[in-house]
């Protein structure tokens, strides 16, 4: 059995933490790095959401500015963390973004970090949504709202007369702008297998990153994600489950890793150095979504990666390669360059 076609794409954290960073400049080199993505042929860029950091904050402003300077990448987020957004203003800004950028829109959300621990409540209180419900209640609750809002459904119950100045006579309350096929790139990012179940029975598209929120002990990422998808498939197609997103096209699933190969004394000071910085003790993560090492060991890691094998025999399979964010826009170029052209093509031919 032949494998489904398997494309690359990378996660930009656009972060400006490091010693002399702006936030200016950080946004400025990521709309260039996309740019050069687009001159290479990704297939698309990722963007990584971080409130209350110095990192990307306001992802739709950036969405539509990413959308004006590029023409063909596909853009999208990985993920929105969805606890704390309003769903009509969330289901407005993706229409718009969508919009501009010609259908090029992915959406990726899920409950995020605002789940963990102290994180929680500090969002919450920085929210004003202290009223009692679980991260994973009112994540929920907005998914809901936003997948209604985008397909194209009444927001809130109303009068046979309810009209405003710029609808039409019985419309009632929907959101606009409406783009019909958004519903159809909208992502989930699971951690643990009763979210993947979830993502299946409302239709959405699979995210899956370097850490399960609720693993086991005796197996690695990849292994445990690998299991995932066995869960995904079994539930998409379930009779009597009724569908968020009502149609029969094929779901896919996209997998982030971060992939640092090198091939001289330079690029491993280089990559390893920034690798370290944006996580550091990277080396205890060998095996867990980190791909470390010669061309030669990093195309062997991500053939043996369970995940991207198991995902490639039934899903049309992205690759989003984790950016360090300390390594700097010449020397990430190079890194998705490399990436490209010396390690992507011993995957597609497997």
């Amino acid at each position: 059995m032949s494998n489904l076609p398997l494309t690359l794409g990378f996660l930009a954290f656009t972060s400006y933490h490091e010693p002399g960073g702006t936030a200016k400049q950080s946004l400025e080199d990521t709309i260039k790095l996309f740019q050069f993505a687009e001159s290479r042929n990704f297939d698309g860029g990722w963007l990584r959401v971080r409130h209350f950091e110095r990192a990307l904050t306001g992802v739709f402003p950036f969405l539509g500015a990413l959308a004006r300077e590029t023409d063909s990448i596909r853009i999208g987020t990985a993920v929105i963390p969805i606890a704390h957004e309003n769903p009509v203003r969330l289901a407005e800004d993706s229409a718009t973004a969508d919009i501009l950028s010609d259908q090029r829109l992915e959406i990726g959300v899920s409950t995020g970090i605002a789940s963990v621990g102290e994180v929680s409540d500090v969002f919450a209180r920085a929210y004003g949504h202290e009223d009692g419900r679980s991260v994973g209640e009112r994540s929920q609750a907005v998914l809901g709202g936003f997948l209604r809002n985008i397909a194209g459904e009444e927001v809130a119950p109303t009068d046979p007369g309810f009209r405003l100045q710029f609808t039409d006579e019985g419309e009632g309350a929907r959101i606009y702008p409406h783009s019909p096929r958004l519903s159809e790139r909208i992502w989930y990012g699971s951690g643990t297998e009763s979210s993947v179940i979830r993502a299946a029975r409302l239709g959405l598209n699979l995210q899956v990153s370097t850490i399960n929120t609720a693993g086991t002990t005796d197996l690695t990422v990849p292994q445990e994600q690998a299991l995932f998808f066995d869960r995904y498939s079994e539930n998409l197609d379930l009779s009597g489950i009724e569908k968020t997103v009502s149609d029969v096209r094929p779901r896919q699933i996209s997998i982030s890793r971060y992939v640092v190969p090198y091939s001289t004394q330079r690029e491993k000071d280089l990559f390893l150095a920034a690798s370290d910085r944006h996580v550091p003790k990277w080396p205890t993560l060998n095996g867990q979504g980190w791909n470390v090492g010669t061309v030669d060991e990093v195309i062997e890691q991500l053939l043996a990666d369970e995940a991207i094998a198991r995902a490639r025999r039934e899903f049309n399979t992205t690759l989003l390669l984790n950016l360090p964010s300390t390594l700097g826009l010449e020397w990430t170029r190079h890194l998705l360059e490399k990436v490209q052209e010396e390690v992507f093509p011993a995957l597609t031919a497997s």
